[in-house]
């Protein structure tokens, strides 16, 4: 699962950064740091405050800033351009975000504009502070631009999670996922109203989404595909923590695959954190605190 972030300079022919390896001591730092800040409520965000605008600028707009600043230094590029394009992509992010709240009851249009809004602001702000990149993820797919060249790959979390879900008993809604621009499964409901086994309403993994026959909460559930978007490139990946995974997976898979883990690191973080804390992690950690109030107008 390489390489969802932009490339940083010189990369070698699968795609991974040339030059050393970070090490592991800045690894494990990392890692904690996450956790650390999913401690927390997630990037200063409190357990016990209500979510607001300030924690979705934070988020969206603030963090990829402080990002593009530090690899602009790192590759000798000037630091209040890489600044302003990271605001700008966040902003964009941002804004996506807030329209796919209801979407459900918006028109196909409306989907796909607030998709390809986020992965413009995505892009933009990734790519900040190094060479610019596009980068749009279409289910399993991602399609990249760079320096004129058009090229797909494949998302490794974005290809097992589909896989799982079908396994799970879940059908894929063509309807849906054609609306959404990302795979849409359906499940029959349960007596009380849920689906699956998990007592949820809807519920999605990586960039798709599983929800009844009639397609309620879709918006809540495209909000998190969203964010893992988002966190293709401002969460660690899998291989940034696990080296040695990439030239595994290269030696077995090529480098057609990218690495799109950043959503799952950053929602297991969160999760350890919510059992270890004594929280719910279906509504008090800060995705789904995201997702509520962005989707629903729900502030936990």
């Amino acid at each position: 699962m390489t390489s969802a972030s932009p490339p940083d300079g010189g990369r070698t022919a699968g795609g991974r950064p040339a030059g050393r390896r970070p090490a592991p001591r800045a690894l494990l730092l990392t890692f904690l740091l996450v956790v650390t800040m999913a401690g927390t409520g997630g990037w200063h965000l409190s357990s016990t405050a209500a979510f607001d605008d300030r924690d979705i600028t934070l988020i969206n707009v603030v963090l990829p800033m402080i990002r593009a600043g530090i690899r602009a230094r790192r590759h000798h590029r000037k630091v209040a351009p890489a600044v302003l394009q990271a605001a700008l992509g966040g902003l964009m992010m941002r804004e996506a975000m807030a329209r796919a709240e209801r979407a459900e009851d918006k028109s196909a249009f409306k989907a796909w504009r607030a998709k390809l809004m986020m992965n413009v602001g995505a892009s933009l702000a990734e790519s900040a502070g190094g060479d610019l990149e596009f980068r749009m993820d279409l289910g399993p797919l991602w399609l990249v631009t760079r320096d004129g060249r058009l090229d797909w790959r494949i998302g490794l979390h974005g290809t097992i999670a589909p896989l799982l879900n079908m396994t799970d008993g879940a059908r894929v809604s063509w309807p849906q996922t054609f609306k959404y621009g990302t795979l849409a499964f359906k499940r029959g409901r349960n007596t009380d109203g849920t689906i699956g086994t998990r007592g949820a309403l809807a519920y999605s993994n990586a960039n798709n989404f599983i929800t009844n026959d009639d397609g309620s909460h879709a918006g809540h559930e495209l909000i998190h595909t969203f964010q893992y978007r988002r966190d293709a490139f401002l969460s660690p990946r899998l291989t940034r923590l696990w080296p040695a995974l990439e030239e595994h997976l290269e030696n077995h898979l090529g480098h057609r695959w990218l690495d799109d883990t950043g959503w799952g690191v950053n929602w297991a973080a969160q999760c350890t954190w919510a059992r270890l804390t004594g929280h719910d992690r279906d509504f008090e950690i800060p995705l789904e605190k995201e997702a509520y109030y962005l989707a629903d107008n729900i502030e936990f």
